[in-house]
C-alpha cells in the first residue's frame, strides 16, 4: 500500500493538470477548427446576469469508488460577488473551479447560470463570459503580445484592451521599460520573465477580453506583497463594477478583500461568516 500510494498521488495530479490544459486546448481548437454544430451553439446569448448556482453536485475522478472529490455540494454565486475558496491543499477548491470552467463533464447534480443549465449545448456559450487563470498555466514561445491576446491575429487585436488588461495586471511600467515593449519576445514557457512577471502575464491574458467572471488559482501566490496587493486591489474594483471573481488561494491576505468566503474540507464546503468590513 505504502508503496503504490505515490504514484497513486501523481495519476491524480496528472488528472488535474489535464483538466488545466484542457481549457488552453479548447480555446486553440475553436481558433483553428470553428465548430458550426447547431446543437453546440444553439444558445448564443447564454450570460451571466445574476447568479451561477450548482446544485447538488457530487464529483470523483474514479467513476464507482467511495472516494469523492467533492460531495452533494450546493452553492450560489451572485454577480459581482468576490468569492474566496479556503482549505487544505487537495481539498477540492481547483476541482471547483474546474467545474465552474466547464471542464469536467461527468459530474452528478446540476450547474445553472441564471437558471440554463450547464450542458454540452451551452457550455461554450457560458465559457465566452469566463477569464480562467489556473495554476498549470501555458505561456507561449511568442512575444507579450502575442501571449496577452491569446489565439487572435495581430490585426484583429484590441490594443486598447491590451493596455487596460497590462494596467490592471501590474504589467505596463514593467513592458514600457522594455525596448521591443510588446513585441518582447518571453522565450519557451515564459523562460525570460519572474515568476511574478509570468503570472501577471497570464492574468493580463484572463483579463483581456474583459470577462463577466474571473476564475483564479493561485494567481498571487508568486507576487510579493506590493504586487500581490495591486492585484487584489484590481479584483476588487471589477467586483465593485459587476464582474464576478472566485478565488482559489492560501494567502489570507485576500480575506480582507473578499465579500464572501468557502472553505473546502473533506468533499464538502461551508460559507464561512464575515465579522469584518470589506476592503
Amino acid at each position: 500500500m505504502y508503496r503504490i500510494i505515490p504514484a497513486i498521488n501523481r495519476i491524480l495530479v496528472s488528472l488535474s493538470q489535464i483538466q488545466a490544459y484542457s481549457y488552453t486546448i479548447s480555446e486553440l481548437n475553436e481558433s483553428f477548427h470553428p465548430n458550426n454544430d447547431e446543437d453546440v451553439n444553439k444558445v448564443e446569448d447564454l450570460t451571466f446576469a445574476k447568479n451561477v448556482l450548482l446544485k447538488d453536485v457530487s464529483y470523483q475522478y474514479i467513476k464507482g469508488s467511495t472516494n469523492f472529490e467533492l460531495q452533494n455540494i450546493t452553492i450560489d454565486i451572485n454577480k459581482g460577488d468576490f468569492v474566496l475558496l479556503e482549505g487544505p491543499s487537495g481539498s477540492g477548491k481547483t476541482t471547483f473551479i474546474h467545474l465552474l470552467a466547464g471542464l469536467i463533464k461527468d459530474y452528478t447534480g446540476s450547474i445553472l447560470i441564471d437558471h440554463t443549465v450547464l450542458s454540452n449545448s451551452t457550455c461554450k456559450a457560458w465559457q465566452r463570459n469566463l477569464g480562467f487563470v489556473p495554476q498549470a498555466s501555458i505561456v507561449l514561445q511568442d512575444t507579450l503580445l502575442s501571449n496577452i491576446a491569446f489565439g487572435e491575429a495581430e490585426t484583429e487585436i484590441d490594443m486598447e484592451s491590451v493596455q487596460t488588461a497590462l494596467e490592471m495586471a501590474g504589467l505596463k511600467d514593467f513592458v514600457n521599460k522594455l525596448p521591443l515593449r510588446l513585441q518582447t519576445q518571453v522565450g519557451e514557457n515564459g523562460l525570460t520573465l519572474s515568476g511574478g512577471q509570468r503570472q501577471r502575464l497570464i492574468l493580463a491574458r484572463a483579463l483581456y477580453r474583459n470577462p463577466k467572471i474571473l476564475l483564479l488559482d493561485e494567481v498571487t501566490n508568486q507576487l510579493d506583497d506590493e504586487n500581490k496587493l495591486k492585484i487584489l486591489n484590481t479584483l476588487k474594483g471589477l467586483s465593485r463594477k459587476g464582474n464576478t471573481i472566485v478565488f482559489a488561494s492560501h494567502d489570507h491576505t485576500a480575506r480582507s478583500f473578499a465579500s464572501r468566503i468557502f472553505y473546502f474540507d473533506s468533499r464538502r464546503v461551508q460559507e464561512v461568516q464575515q465579522n469584518h468590513s470589506v476592503a
